[in-house]
C-alpha cells in the first residue's frame, strides 16, 4: 500500500488535518463504514513518510481483520473508500473556506423562494463582498452571483434597473480581468517552453489589435476603474510586453502591485509574479541582462512573502532561486536561502534536493571535488514523476559538473563529459526544446574553453567572447564569460 495513490493524498495533509479528518471519517453519515476507519488509524501510525514494511496490505488486513484470511477483494474496496474519503476531505475543507459554501446556500434558497430568509442572507453576504479591500477574480464572481438574484427578487422596477447596470459593469470588469489573465497564460508557456522564434508564432494565438482596442479603452477610461488596482497592474503588465525594450510600464505593474500585495489573495500574487517573471525573461533575451537580479529578486518576494500554499516552496520557483543566485554569483544568499527552504520543497523524496541544493552550495564554496561527489549521489526520480521536469534538473546537475570539472583543470574530462551529454540532447518533450537549446549552446561553449585550454583549438578568442556576448539564453553566461577573460 505504500506506493498507492491513498498514501500519495494522505502525504499532503499536515498533522492537524490528519487530526481533523479522523474526525470527519468518523461521522457514520460521511462515511458508513467503520471498518475504513480502522484503515486509516493503522495507516496513520507511519505519518508523515508512510515508508514501513507494516504498510503493506497483508499486514495492514491481519491488524483490522485479526484472524481472518486476507481477502483482496475487500481490502482493495477499502482502499478505494479510504482515499476517496481523503479526496472529499480535502474539496469539502476547501470549499468551506470559499464563498462556495454560502453560495451553495444561498442557490438552494433562491431555487425554493424562501423570500425574506434567502434576502437576509443575500445582502450579507453581497456586504460581505463590498468590504473586500481589492476587486479581485472572486469579488466579479460572487458579486455576478448575487446581483441578478436580488434584482429579480426584490420587486422594485428602481432597484432592478440598478442592479442590471452594476451587472453590466461587473461583467465588463470580470471580462477584461480574465481575457488579459488569459492571454498572459498562452505567453507564460511559451516563454518557458518555446524559443524566440516559437514565441513569435505564438502570438498568433494571441488577438493584438483586439488587445490594443482594450488597452486603448482601459486608457481612455482609466477613472472608472481607478477601484480596481489588479485590473491597473494587468494594464501595465500588458504596455510592458508589447513594448519589452521599455522599462516605464513594468516598473509602473511593479509598484502598483506592492501597494496591494498584501491585500490580493495567494492566487492573484501568484499570477502577478509569474507575469512579471515572464516578462523578465523576455527582456533578458532582448540583451537586457540585468533583468537576472530582478527576476531573482522577484522569486526571492514569493517565497518571503508566502505566495505559495502552506509555507512550502514550489520545485520551480526553488530551482529558479539556485540557478539564478549560482549564475549571478549571488552566494551569499544561496546559502541563506538553501539553509531557510530545502526542507519545504514539494518534492517525492527530500533526500534528492537536500544532494541538488548541497552540490550548489560546494560548487559556490569553491569546493569542486566535493561538488561532483555529491552530483553523484542525485537520484533524479527523487523531485517528481513528470520526465521533462526531471530533465532541467539534470540539465542543471550536468553543468555543475562540467564546470567543477573545469575549475580543477581537468579539460580532458569536460571533453568525455560532454560526449556523455548527448543522450539528454535526445530526449523529446513538447515542454523541453528551450530548454535543450540553451543547455546545448552551454556545451558548445565549455567545449571551446576546453578545447582551447587544451591547445586544441584555433577559435580567436575574441571572436568566442563576441560569440558569447551575442547569444541571449546561455545559462551560467557570467561564468562562461570569467572563464573567456581567463583566457
Amino acid at each position: 500500500m505504500q506506493k498507492s495513490s491513498t498514501i500519495e493524498i494522505l502525504k499532503l495533509f499536515s498533522d492537524a488535518e490528519l487530526k481533523d479528518f479522523e474526525r470527519y471519517i468518523s461521522c457514520s453519515y460521511l462515511n458508513g463504514n467503520s471498518i475504513v476507519l480502522k484503515l486509516f488509524k493503522e495507516v496513520k501510525k507511519y505519518a508523515p513518510d508512510y515508508k514501513n514494511d507494516l504498510l503493506q496490505k497483508e499486514k495492514l488486513w491481519s491488524n483490522i481483520y485479526p484472524g481472518k484470511v486476507y481477502n483482496y477483494g475487500i481490502m482493495k474496496n477499502l482502499n478505494f473508500s479510504l482515499k476517496k474519503l481523503a479526496e472529499d476531505y480535502l474539496s469539502f475543507t476547501n470549499w468551506k473556506n470559499t464563498s462556495g459554501y454560502e453560495k451553495s446556500l444561498l442557490t438552494e434558497l433562491y431555487s425554493r423562494n424562501s423570500g425574506e430568509i434567502f434576502l437576509k442572507k443575500a445582502y450579507n453576504f453581497d456586504s460581505k463582498i463590498d468590504k473586500k479591500s481589492v476587486k479581485d477574480q472572486e469579488y466579479y464572481t460572487d458579486k455576478m452571483f448575487i446581483q441578478p438574484k436580488l434584482g429579480v427578487i426584490i420587486s422594485n422596477s428602481k432597484i432592478f434597473s440598478q442592479s442590471i447596470r452594476i451587472t453590466k459593469r461587473l461583467m465588463l470588469e470580470s471580462f477584461l480581468l480574465q481575457y488579459l489573465l488569459t492571454c498572459f497564460g498562452v505567453i507564460m508557456e511559451s516563454t518557458r517552453s518555446k524559443d524566440d522564434k516559437e514565441i513569435q508564432e505564438e502570438k498568433g494565438n494571441i488577438d493584438l489589435q483586439f488587445i490594443k482596442y482594450l488597452l486603448n479603452y482601459f486608457s481612455k477610461n482609466e477613472e472608472d476603474f481607478s477601484d480596481s488596482p489588479l485590473l491597473k497592474i494587468l494594464y501595465y503588465l500588458m504596455l510592458s510586453f508589447l513594448d519589452i525594450e521599455d522599462d516605464e510600464y513594468f516598473n509602473k505593474a511593479r509598484e502598483e502591485f506592492n501597494k496591494v500585495a498584501g491585500l490580493l489573495r495567494k492566487l492573484e500574487c501568484k499570477n502577478i509574479y509569474n507575469i512579471l517573471i515572464v516578462l523578465c525573461i523576455l527582456k533578458k533575451r532582448s540583451g537586457k541582462n540585468d533583468y537576472s537580479k530582478t527576476e531573482l529578486s522577484l522569486n526571492l518576494e514569493m517565497v518571503r512573502n508566502n505566495t505559495l500554499n502552506d509555507n512550502s516552496v514550489e520545485l520551480s520557483v526553488y530551482r529558479n532561486i539556485i540557478k539564478h543566485t549560482l549564475a549571478t554569483k549571488e552566494f551569499e544568499i544561496l546559502k541563506d536561502f538553501v539553509n531557510n527552504n530545502k526542507h519545504k520543497v514539494t518534492v517525492r523524496n527530500q533526500e534528492g534536493i537536500i544532494f541538488y541544493s548541497d552540490a550548489a552550495l560546494r560548487f559556490a564554496e569553491q569546493q569542486y571535488e566535493d561538488c561532483l561527489k555529491t552530483c553523484s549521489k542525485i537520484n533524479f526520480k527523487d523531485f517528481t514523476e513528470i520526465s521533462y521536469v526531471n530533465f532541467i534538473f539534470k540539465c542543471d546537475i550536468k553543468m555543475l559538473e562540467l564546470m567543477s570539472q573545469y575549475e580543477l583543470k581537468n579539460y580532458e574530462g569536460v571533453i568525455e563529459a560532454i560526449d556523455s551529454c548527448k543522450h539528454l540532447l535526445s530526449y523529446s518533450s513538447e515542454n523541453s526544446e528551450i530548454y535543450k537549446t540553451s543547455f546545448r549552446e552551454f556545451l558548445n561553449f565549455i567545449n571551446s574553453l576546453a578545447l582551447i585550454k587544451l591547445n586544441s583549438s584555433k577559435l580567436p578568442i575574441k571572436r568566442l567572447k563576441r560569440q558569447l556576448e551575442d547569444a541571449q539564453n546561455v545559462p551560467s553566461k557570467l561564468w562562461l564569460t570569467e572563464k573567456i577573460e581567463e583566457l
